[in-house]
């Protein structure tokens, strides 16, 4: 529920969208601007040294949702409170989105099963589809992607 302190954020529409690129030619002139627009429409997934740069990802999106929940790195991968487990929750979606690494895989990082990856990834897509019930999982999700995105375009 939104409160006078927060306005209501509008669909994000063309003109928002040409407004950004706009900004960015301005900034990084019109040959970088297509190099980075061409890097993110190819793929939005890590390549080069693909364990390395992995690696790297993993433990990136793991401290950017342990700061932006205000979480306590110690107990991140073993408390069952619900701020943890989103947290978890977070990672999990985010290194399967971007990575595209097994469920195996990133359930092994948190020390979970494989199934209990994949439930949380698909409760995250849930969540997601419905933000509106859940506003503030949704901004803090979204903190942590718009980070992990600008992380990644410095790969």
């Amino acid at each position: 529920m939104n409160t006078p302190s927060q306005p209501i954020k509008q669909p994000v529409s063309y003109s928002d969208l040409q407004h950004s690129v706009d900004a960015l030619v301005g900034r990084f002139g019109l040959e970088t601007t297509v190099e980075i627009i061409n890097h993110f429409s190819r793929s939005t997934r890590i390549g080069g040294k693909k364990m390395r740069r992995l690696k790297l990802l993993r433990d990136f999106i793991i401290s950017e949702t342990i700061a932006i929940f205000d979480l306590d790195e110690q107990q991140f991968f073993t408390s069952e409170v619900t701020e943890y487990r989103s947290g978890r929750m977070v990672c999990y979606h985010l290194l399967d989105k971007y990575t595209h690494t097994s469920h195996a895989r990133i359930a092994e990082v948190f020390g979970k099963k494989r199934g209990s990856a994949w439930y949380f990834i698909n409760k995250c897509n849930e969540i997601l589809t419905i933000p509106q019930y859940y506003p503030g999982f949704v901004q803090k999700y979204k903190a942590v992607e718009s980070s992990t995105i600008h992380f990644m375009t410095t790969l």
